[in-house]
């Protein structure tokens, strides 16, 4: 009998009642019902796997996979949401007390299945719907993670191979063909037109008109050409990635307990080599190990390797050599060695090396953010080589080319950490003395899991002809809305571009890149470094630095912390992001504590009420909060948009925290209040998030986070009561106001309140607005600084060395509250935002940047406003408009 045949018995049988032989029949029905569901057992769970065991990093010898996935996990989800349903739950439970019937109003059990590995990374549905819809084949497949340091054989291998596995791992990966291309670079019509447009204007500027003359310098800036070229190609050898390959299979294990991959992922990648079009590879940049992992992955994936481009400062004895015949292309990491004069022949060298590369069939990778992230966030794009690949396609040197963006995680960064550069001190450049010695440090120590993950390759033309398509649709729709009568009517749904301005020093912007691909190579640098945020896998130490810098910094106990971490693994996992690690949370807490070291993470035992407790805390001194603070930031990006919305709802309430007179009533605001102030707190922090892709629409954004706020009973909507007779009149209004041809104003949208009196959403809100809290003191702090450059110019080292002072000094007094906020990056990007709002100028002379005020802003009350107006975002912040 099914539940609906049932109901409807006991319907029937209800108007029965008075009968005796009805209500004996309801009885036996009633039990028949309780006995079902107490001894109801979910599908499969005859069969279900074992509990979780201690915690296990993904990819190991032994996986116990736990998760929530399927059926399970809407179940889940149902279960969260009847929790704030509990006021209706107890209603059901009195009511239920009269039926003739019991309800079930217990939980449901959570199936523990074995999970199924969420596949990250897929090309987006906006840009590259049709490539996203070639994964469906892949994207339901039940898998576990691949080691590439345990490479599984098959029963029917033999004995030598199974005795010497690495040897035989090595030798059956393919054999792939990396044709030289050195003649046909320096034969290139291009190259030789740089050379002479070079030499011709040397000698306008010399004054020379001899043809002796011009001949004489095109030869030099041959010989000039011949030679960079040799300092920077590449000598790919297949013999030498193999041995390099055995080296690492018997090396990484000392130091790393497992490199793992997605199956799937890697079969994608597979399909990609066979297409025959070149494959351009775009990982974040964490690690000088980054590119040695992507080559080695590939290498026994059977990917052909690419060529990898290499900062000049790597070109050191012996590993410069090494890393060349790995793939390794060597560019300067400064284009131009004399300000304001650009290095044609350089550029047109590299261009014309890149280019012949892609024809010769060669895969490629170069790193989008063009150096290795400080903080442990994504860095802005750099557009240059990326531009290249643009151009390539532009002008049919290749029919199309496939981008992977590539994203690498490691539970403890092998380079060390970059405490001295966030604290204002110069880099130390590489050398064979301190390769040698941080190779034996690494050989010595423990840096536990490496996740790498190759997003879905995607089609160059199918995401250019998209940007271009949106691009007329754009452009279309601002004609047409111009020659409509009411032109100052506001738009409604005027996108926020968010955008970064090119690096100077590299290709990008240049003579030998076409004007009007630049805002084409801006969009998809900046949607590659978003992808491989989001497909960013979160190590165990990503997540517990976390939790203990936002919601734990005075410590708490190991209990109440693994707690938070449960409900964080939710939440991620519903968001579709993955777990680097299974198992008990507890267990996980121990573990990425052990890993990063007494010196970022204490645990102390104390007796509390009678009963001893672990207690946990994270260091908050410098400069040991600055390292763990990078491993929190690899969580940082996923909350952004939430982040800023709590900020832009806290300015809006106008919350202080030791202000005792707070109003005691709920708040209202409306969509358009919460709209403007959430943008401001985007283009505030544009250079530090990549809040939205170039497709997506940032209002769009900002409604999503809006609504999950909603959802979460953080935010509640206001809901006007109308009689149905003012619903009618509203309607009829809004008609009329429609037809009408007199201007209008936007409405406002509906209104919003926050209950102040709701301890747990007010707690919420404040957990994410002090998500960036650091990033907005710094800011602050670097426009107050700002006074030191009123009628006068510094150098960046003066300006960079007084605004760090500030910081610091401002920490001392608690005006800053967190001591991660002294960072140079940070500073810089604050630098760069003030640029941007033509605030602050900027000029080089003898290649050092001297900074300045903008005419307008060379006085004090000017610079009153700025600081005002981002101190409008900070908790406890004072107005000083003195």
């Amino acid at each position: 009998m099914t539940g609906l045949e049932l109901i409807l018995v006991l319907v029937v049988l209800g108007f029965l009642w008075n009968s005796s032989v009805a209500r004996a029949m309801v009885d036996v029905l009633t039990a028949r019902v309780q006995d079902m569901y107490s001894t109801y057992v979910p599908r499969g769970a005859a069969h279900a796997p074992a509990p979780p065991q201690p915690m296990t990093v993904a990819g190991g010898a032994a996986i116990q996979d736990d998760g929530i996935t399927g059926i399970a996990m809407k179940r889940m989800a149902s279960y969260q949401r009847s929790q704030r349903r509990l006021a209706n739950q107890e209603l059901t439970k009195q009511i239920s007390d009269k039926r003739l019937f019991l309800l079930k109003d217990t939980p449901w059990d959570v199936l523990h299945e074995n999970l199924r590995r969420p596949l990250m990374g897929l090309a987006c549905n906006a840009c590259n719907a049709d490539t996203r819809a070639q994964a469906r084949d892949v994207q339901d497949k039940s898998v576990s993670l691949r080691n590439i340091l345990q490479e599984e054989f098959s029963s029917n291998t033999s004995f030598l191979s199974q005795t010497f596995k690495h040897l035989a791992q090595v030798y059956n990966v393919r054999k792939f063909d990396y044709p030289t291309i050195n003649e046909s670079v320096l034969k290139d019509e291009r190259l030789r037109e740089a050379i002479a447009h070079t030499a011709r204007d040397q000698c306008n500027q010399r004054g020379e008109t001899s043809e002796e003359a011009l001949e004489k310098l095109v030869r030099s800036h041959e010989v000039r050409a011949k030679r960079l070229l040799d300092e920077m190609r590449s000598k790919l050898s297949d013999l030498l990635l193999r041995f390099t390959s055995w080296v690492l299979l018997k090396l990484l294990p000392c130091f790393l307990t497992s490199v793992v991959v997605h199956p799937s992922q890697v079969e994608m990648l597979q399909k990609a080599g066979r297409s025959g079009l070149p494959v351009i590879f775009l990982p974040l940049h964490r690690s000088h190990l980054d590119y040695i992992l992507v080559t080695f992955i590939l290498l026994n994936i059977d990917v052909k390797s690419p060529m990898v481009a290499a900062g000049d400062n790597l070109k050191i004895p012996v590993f410069g050599g090494l890393l060349r015949g790995l793939g390794a292309f060597f560019i300067k990491r400064r284009m131009d060695p004399v300000a304001g004069r650009r290095d044609t022949v350089y550029r047109a060298v590299l261009h014309t090396y890149m280019m012949h590369s892609l024809r010769a069939g060669h895969n490629l990778e170069f790193f989008a953010e063009g150096g290795r992230t400080r903080t442990g966030k994504a860095c802005m794009p750099k557009g240059g080589l990326l531009s290249v690949i643009v151009d390539a396609y532009m002008d049919g040197t290749v029919q199309d080319a496939l981008l992977v963006p590539v994203s690498l995680n490691y539970e403890k960064l092998v380079d060390g950490n970059f405490t001295r550069e966030q604290m204002g001190q110069p880099k130390q450049m590489e050398s064979f003395t301190s390769a040698i010695r941080g190779i034996w440090k690494t050989l010595t120590s423990n840096y536990g899991s490496c996740r790498i993950d190759f997003n879905q390759p995607f089609s160059l033309q199918d995401m250019i002809k998209s940007f271009q398509q949106s691009q007329i649709s754009h452009l279309r729709r601002n004609v047409l809305e111009d020659d409509e009568e009411d032109v100052q009517r506001p738009k409604k749904h005027e996108k926020k571009i968010l955008q970064s301005t090119p690096s100077s020093s590299s290709l990008y912007g240049t003579d030998v890149v076409v004007e009007e691909h630049r805002q084409l190579v801006e969009s998809i640098a900046r949607h590659v470094i978003h992808d491989c945020t989001k497909s960013t896998a979160v190590m165990t130490t990503n997540i517990v630095s976390f939790l203990l810098l936002s919601s734990f910094r005075d410590g708490a106990s190991i209990d109440e912390i693994a707690i938070a971490l449960d409900s964080l693994r939710r939440e991620l996992e519903w968001a579709g992001r993955d777990c680097g690690f299974t198992g008990n949370s507890l267990d996980v807490i121990n573990y990425a504590a052990e890993l990063l070291g007494e010196g970022l993470v204490k645990r102390e035992r104390h007796n509390i009420n009678g009963e001893e407790k672990l207690i946990v805390k994270p260091v908050t001194t410098l400069p040991n909060v600055i390292e763990l603070s990078y491993y929190s930031n690899g969580l940082l990006s996923h909350f952004a948009v939430e982040a800023a919305l709590a900020t832009a709802l806290i300015s809006l309430i106008g919350y202080n925290p030791v202000d005792s007179s707070q109003p005691s009533e709920s708040v209202k605001f409306t969509l358009k209040e919460i709209m403007e102030h959430s943008k401001a707190v985007c283009d505030i922090l544009q250079l530090e998030f990549i809040f939205a892709k170039p497709c997506q629409n940032l209002d769009s954004v900002i409604n999503d986070a809006l609504q999950s706020l909603v959802e979460n009973d953080i935010l509640e909507q206001v809901q006007e009561m109308l009689t149905e007779e003012q619903e009618w009149s509203n309607r009829y209004a809004k008609n009329i106001d429609q037809d009408s041809d007199e201007d209008f104003e936007e409405s406002s949208g509906p209104e919003y309140r926050v209950n102040l009196k709701n301890k747990e959403a007010m707690n919420r809100l404040l957990g994410r607005q002090s998500l960036i809290q650091p990033l907005i003191d710094t800011y602050i702090v670097t426009a107050m600084s700002l006074r030191f450059l009123v009628e006068k110019e510094l150098t960046e080292r003066d300006l960079m060395k007084k605004i760090l002072g500030e910081v610091q000094s401002h920490l001392d007094e608690g005006f800053v509250k967190c001591a991660e906020s002294v960072s140079t990056d940070t500073i810089k990007n604050a630098l760069k935002l003030l640029e941007r709002w033509d605030i602050v100028e900027c000029h080089t002379q003898d290649r050092v940047k001297l900074y300045y005020l903008s005419s307008k802003f060379d006085n004090i009350d000017s610079l009153l406003e700025v600081v005002n107006f981002i101190g409008e975002f900070k908790i406890d912040f004072h107005r000083d408009d003195s």
